[in-house]
């Protein structure tokens, strides 16, 4: 028997998902579904004394028949549903604190799973070279059932979209031109939750070019409203696209259909959410900033970047092993081996570095590069020489730039020669007309003596006396 209280708080917490966590009616009912087990655990038993079950509620789940068989399937769902106790626990804990005062806030955290089934998460994803290959299955005149799945797959790698928002896109809603997804509630879309998108592809030209015809071919048979991934219509062996509203098990009919592409690629099958995993996997691996890493988390339509980290950063088996092998050989980033020229530099000492630096530096100077150097530089001087000062006749470029030292160095003697003999001229003119005669032997001090005999004379005639 369920006891009646924790049915009716297992029935509020669901409300509230759905009314105040804006949560779709399908994501309402697996959350049920998960909470239902902890109903029958707790049998009769009130939740507020669930710390003193037992067994308690992982053994209790790991004890259970269906995870004898420890198949992965349910090994996820045992995950999810420990997951969901702890949320609602939460919820308990953080709102009636009347009946749960007492209650030891420490039980959320023992609430794990079990060690014996915590095995490491299996990467399985489609990869590039896998859509690639089904991008290009060859496809028989008239069939336009099997262009449209492969267009599907191509469109599914380079979106990251899930299956339920492909098969009921509008057409209005794809650019390829700006490699845009408008992916709209409003418009049709049926995205988790109901969350608004605007969504970009990878560029890969190889699955662009499927999808690009398939697009083409789309938009000239229906309306702008019509699905993308249109249903066909199959009359007396001719298939015709038709205008119809996609139905509820579209996502299933999808499934379906990938799998007999698959099976013409000579592959094996993964369902249309690995395509989604194999987006996140070769964006992540090709990022190289936390901007990209966002970018990725966002195109994703990932509402917390550590969803994308746990469920899509996981190293696959074959990565780890060669990571790990790469350590050894001191480059865990690329895995390369070491150089044997890395092993001969390790062992030398200084006096055989400093020797073998001397030995490189005097190689690279006598290297035709070097040599090349240089007489790019003796050249580039000498026509700057040559531009300062040129040469007569055809000299050599020694014999010309000595010319041209010897024509400036006479050039600096006139200079200062010149700038003598006007300071003499000014210093003398200035002392005459003070009064005083500079004793200086020169021509200067002539003209001075001869103005001033001129002067003289001019006076006495001045003064009615004979000039002596």
């Amino acid at each position: 028997m369920v006891n009646r209280d924790n049915f009716l708080k297992v029935k509020a917490y669901l409300s509230l998902l759905a009314d105040q966590g804006q949560l779709a009616a399908d994501s309402v009912g697996r959350y049920k579904a998960y909470l239902r087990h902890l109903l029958l655990w707790a049998g009769e038993c009130p939740l507020r004394e669930a710390n003193e079950i037992r067994p308690t509620f992982p053994a209790y789940l790991a004890s259970l028949e269906s995870v004898a068989t420890r198949s992965r399937q349910r090994r996820a769902t045992v995950r999810k549903e420990i997951q969901m106790a702890r949320r609602f626990f939460g919820w308990l804990l953080a709102g009636d604190s009347r009946e749960f005062g007492e209650f030891p806030k420490s039980y959320v955290g023992t609430l794990v799973v079990p060690r014996h089934l915590q095995r490491p998460r299996e990467r399985t994803y489609v990869s590039l070279e896998e859509a690639i290959a089904l991008a290009q299955v060859v496809v028989p005149h008239g069939d336009y059932g099997l262009c449209r799945d492969r267009a599907a797959s191509a469109l599914l790698f380079l979106s990251g979209m899930r299956a339920g928002a492909l098969v009921t896109l509008p057409i209005c809603c794809l650019d390829l031109d700006r490699r845009r997804v408008t992916q709209s509630p409003d418009m049709g879309v049926h995205t988790k939750n109901r969350k608004f998108a605007e969504t970009y592809l990878l560029d890969i030209p190889e699955l662009m070019e499927t999808v690009r015809d398939w697009d083409s071919l789309v938009r000239t048979r229906l309306p702008r409203e019509a699905a993308w991934y249109a249903p066909m219509i199959c009359e007396l062996g001719v298939q015709r696209l038709a205008d119809r509203v996609p139905g509820s098990h579209r996502g299933i009919a999808l499934a379906k259909r990938l799998r007999r592409l698959f099976a013409l690629a000579g592959l094996a099958y993964k369902s249309p959410h690995k395509f989604r995993h194999g987006h996140a996997v070769y964006g992540l691996q090709h990022a190289r900033t936390m901007a990209d890493y966002k970018a990725v988390s966002m195109n994703l339509m990932h509402s917390d970047i550590r969803v994308t980290d746990g469920i899509y950063a996981v190293l696959g088996k074959e990565e780890v092993q060669k990571r790990i092998a790469g350590l050894t050989c001191g480059n865990h980033e690329e895995g390369v081996q070491g150089s044997p020229l890395d092993t001969d530099l390790t062992s030398l000492d200084t006096r055989e570095l400093a020797r073998l630096l001397v030995t490189l530096v005097a190689r690279l100077a006598n290297s035709p590069v070097s040599r090349g150097h240089r007489e790019q530089r003796t050249d580039g001087l000498h026509n700057q020489r040559m531009i300062a000062a040129p040469c007569s006749g055809s000299r050599a470029s020694g014999n010309g730039s000595k010319l041209t030292s010897n024509i400036a160095a006479k050039s600096r003697k006139r200079e200062m020669e010149g700038t003598r003999t006007i300071e003499t001229k000014r210093k003398t003119t200035t002392n005459c007309r003070a009064g005083r005669m500079l004793a200086r032997p020169g021509k200067g001090r002539k003209e001075v003596v001869q103005r001033a005999r001129g002067r003289a004379t001019n006076h006495k005639r001045e003064a009615g006396r004979p000039p002596a």
